[in-house]
């Protein structure tokens, strides 16, 4: 090949590929969300005093603010809308075309986050809701017995101090479940670890243990925390207020996009949307 040849054909590779990479970005498709218009009053008067004209809410995407959890052939992501520093709700979707379109199936929870989800074989399931204004709050926890589709709050979780802050929960079957709460505020009697236990699938709890917080110094460090919140196959990647929804095949397998969100919401009346 003449050497000329071969640097005019290099050029134009290279154009090529500058100009096909944007566009192949772009033909990534936007995520279809439908946010639940059934929004309580005391969401929307809580959203109303955080959200001025000038706010912008957003998805929470940061490591340990979010979760994916998988059921047959249904996935659910569950984040927090925030303003600034201040937690807005709680707000979990649910897909069941593999991530291109998304509904929001639980009511939300104002000034709080989901920090846990759990889904039995059977299609029962609980997530666990905690107030994140200002310091840990309530914690709350909603059931579902229709695999996701539709959740009702159940009970709210006692806690020997209003800064406890849960670990865990989880469930052996849809009767039998414990959740660990631990509070370290330098609270003489009071901090430690506690465990509560349920037999009626959560509707009530019951104190089963209890550790001094010189106890649970010595058991903390082989006591694990949440479980991995995030599904090794799915993940949220934020770049320049684009959320991408990323799934892949195996642990060794590189990322894919299924859709992308604009990190910027519109609230008007009780009901978010996306302003693309």
């Amino acid at each position: 090949m003449h050497p000329h040849l071969k640097i005019h054909l290099l050029l134009i590779f290279s154009i090529i590929s500058l100009i096909w990479l944007p566009i192949s970005f772009s033909l990534t498709k936007s995520c279809k969300i439908k946010f639940n218009n059934q929004t309580s009053k005391e969401v929307k008067s809580w959203a109303q005093n955080f959200i001025g004209e000038k706010d912008q809410p957003y998805f929470r995407t940061s490591d340990g603010n979010y979760g994916f959890v998988s059921h047959g052939d249904k996935l659910f992501l569950y984040t927090s809308i925030t303003v600034g520093h201040a937690t807005i709700q709680s707000i979990l979707l649910r897909t069941v075309d593999n991530g291109s379109s998304w509904n929001e199936v639980m009511p939300a929870i104002h000034g709080s986050e989901i920090v846990q989800m759990q889904i039995l074989e059977s299609g029962i399931g609980w997530a666990m809701t905690l107030w994140n204004v200002e310091g840990s709050g309530d914690i709350k926890l909603a059931k579902t017995y229709d695999a996701g589709e539709s959740w009702k709050m159940i009970s709210n979780i006692k806690k020997a101090n209003h800064s406890a802050e849960p670990l865990w929960f989880n469930f052996t079957n849809s009767e039998s479940g414990k959740i660990a709460i631990e509070i370290n505020y330098s609270i003489p009697g009071i901090d430690g670890y506690y465990e509560q236990s349920t037999i009626d699938g959560g509707y009530t709890w019951a104190l089963t243990k209890k550790l001094s917080l010189k106890q649970w110094k010595k058991q903390k460090k082989s006591t694990p925390s949440f479980p991995v919140k995030n599904n090794p196959f799915w993940r949220l990647k934020e770049k320049n207020d684009l959320i991408s929804i990323q799934n892949r095949q195996s642990i060794a397998s590189a990322w894919r996009t299924v859709c992308n969100i604009h990190n910027k919401l519109k609230y008007k009346d009780g009901v978010f949307k996306i302003i693309q």
